[in-house]
């Protein structure tokens, strides 16, 4: 997976979403390598507001390298950076060792037919 360094410190990549997705599995994010040992001081979310379309409540649960939940079941719609506005929304947390590897998002109300990026995960790191 092609992570993006948007700026310095802010890593961004696509979730992906596999075809035949069955609601309310969790589906796990692909490793990212550029969080090891780094601190997470904000996260957002961006929707693809094309394929998200259909999609019901979708919750994000973080676990750290110790396998520690950081965030249990998080409502994805509050980490969304646009929330259907033109305001800019950003959370504040204060996280080290996010493994995402063993972290995962689970959708609620939806299943998805074929595969396709649903959101880009951001993190702000220290």
């Amino acid at each position: 997976m092609a992570y993006t360094r948007i700026y310095e410190n802010i890593y961004t990549f696509p979730v992906i979403v596999p075809a035949n997705y069955v609601a309310g599995s969790k589906r796990f994010f692909d490793p990212c390598p550029e969080l090891a040992n780094k601190k997470v001081v904000a996260i957002s979310l961006s929707y693809d507001t094309i394929t998200t379309a259909g999609i019901g409540a979708l919750y994000i649960t973080i676990k750290d390298n110790k396998r520690n939940i950081l965030l249990q079941n998080y409502p994805a719609q509050d980490l969304d950076d646009s929330n259907g506005t033109t305001n800019f929304r950003l959370r504040l947390f204060n996280y080290s060792d996010i493994d995402l590897n063993n972290s995962y998002f689970i959708i609620q109300g939806a299943s998805i037919l074929g595969q396709s990026t649903i959101f880009n995960f951001n993190f702000y790191l220290q």
